[in-house]
């Protein structure tokens, strides 16, 4: 992960997760006050989520600022509502990594 500017990059399995969360807010399981929780309208986070689904799975990518927030609010849910036990199984990633991709988010958040 690497910030910039206007913009943050990230490579292919930290996108994964992040396509994988943004899956599961949008359509996997119920977000409670979505808009105010993710911080941005479902119909926004489902475009940002095929937007990344189209990227495939070996490319980079950059998302905005905005984008980033609303990305780790999704993984910070995903991580809350599937737990661990069912974290791998829904998303096809360790529940560590994406604890660890939450964690760097968290880091580029307070700088």
């Amino acid at each position: 992960m690497i910030a910039h500017e206007s913009h943050v990059s990230f490579n292919a399995e930290e996108l994964g997760v992040l396509r994988s969360a943004l899956g599961e807010v949008t359509l996997g399981f119920e977000v409670s006050d979505f808009e105010r929780t993710i911080g941005m309208h479902t119909a926004d986070v489902r475009s940002l989520f095929l937007r990344l689904r189209s990227l495939g799975p070996t490319t980079q990518g950059n998302l905005t600022p905005v984008e980033v927030r609303a990305a780790r609010n999704s993984l910070r849910e995903t991580i809350r509502e599937l737990g661990e036990e069912e974290f791998q199984t829904r998303t096809g990633y360790d529940f560590n990594r994406g604890k660890a991709v939450l964690e760097s988010l968290d880091r580029l958040s307070q700088t």
